[in-house]
């Protein structure tokens, strides 16, 4: 949106008109300054040119984790809190306004498509590295292997594991990915799944299990708090993953950091609690022979230390 903000406004346009549609808003999250003051300026230019257009505005969220959730979207703009709606199906005899809620990559195409440019095969990466993140359009079904290279990733041997998805995401070691490829039916049928399009690869000696105690951490602190797991099912599983992490648990709580997984996962109001559940149960088999360790009273020499970009996590 800070590059090509009128490809974006194109194809939102496009898409309200479309659909009649009597709003076209851009959410974004409310610490994301640099990006309203560039959709500022586009939708000034806009009006200025006169466009035959459905007026667009620019909504700021709050800067919280879920206010990018397509549901605390909807119920924010209707008036209501920026919070997910409880997963059940929707009425169809409800009466209540429709918002269709797209990404900003789909509106982008939506509007080159429509300029006469054929459909795309390619996908957006973002990679984070040590030092930043790279955003990358490949093509569907590029080796993994390719884009980490491209990253920086391999020029001093290949990673340990990669989270993929982002950080309600699944961890996978190199192992399993180094002959996979970018190709979202065939990283399914592995139990994979490339999600919102965000790699993040560790470096051998990093800690696995820290960098998902940071994370859970993180995903407890940002619940929506509207059912019992998000209220005390993270939490729990918080604090089971950072005494796994620390080297202070014992089997006994290993075991209820799994009877806790099952309990939650599945049972939330909202998808919140599912994305927690996945990232941990990824994590406890990725690294499964860190777990023994740490178990043993042996936690990796980095456990104090984690290298993703966590809010409040100590890098």
């Amino acid at each position: 949106m800070r590059q090509r903000p009128h490809l974006v406004l194109d194809g939102l346009a496009l898409a309200a008109e479309a659909l009649g549609a009597d709003r076209a808003v851009v959410w974004l999250h409310g610490d994301d300054h640099g990006t309203a003051a560039t959709l500022q300026g586009a939708i000034a230019e806009r009006h200025a040119a006169r466009l035959h257009e459905p007026t667009l505005e620019l909504v700021m969220g709050p800067s919280h984790y879920l206010s990018g959730e397509s549901s605390a979207i909807t119920r924010a703009l209707q008036g209501g809190p920026t919070l997910p709606t409880a997963r059940r199906p929707q009425d169809p005899r409800s009466r209540g306004p429709r918002t269709l809620v797209h990404n900003v990559e789909t509106l982008a195409r939506l509007a080159l498509v429509a300029r006469g440019y054929p459909p795309s095969s390619t996908m957006l990466l973002t990679v984070l590295t040590p030092v930043s993140r790279m955003v990358f359009e490949v093509p569907r079904g590029t080796p993994v292997v390719d884009v980490l290279e491209g990253a920086g990733w391999l020029r001093n041997g290949p990673p340990q594991a990669v989270l993929l998805g982002g950080y309600g995401g699944q961890w996978a070691s190199w192992r399993d990915l180094r002959s996979a490829t970018f190709d979202e039916p065939a990283l399914r049928a592995a139990g994979l799944s490339i999600g919102a399009g965000v790699v993040a690869p560790i470096a051998h000696g990093a800690c696995g299990l820290a960098e998902t105690a940071a994370i859970t951490a993180y995903l407890a602190s940002m619940s929506a708090r509207q059912c019992g797991p998000c209220l005390f099912g993270l939490p729990a599983l918080a604090d089971g993953m950072r005494a796994l992490a620390a080297g202070d648990a014992s089997r006994r709580e290993r075991a209820q950091l799994l009877e806790d997984l099952r309990l939650v996962e599945g049972r939330g109001a909202c998808h919140h609690p599912d994305g927690a559940t996945r990232l941990i149960a990824s994590a406890l088999e990725t690294f499964e022979h860190d777990v023994v360790e740490h178990v043993a009273g042996r936690p990796c020499h980095e456990s104090g230390r984690i290298s993703l970009p966590v809010p409040g996590g100590h890098r």
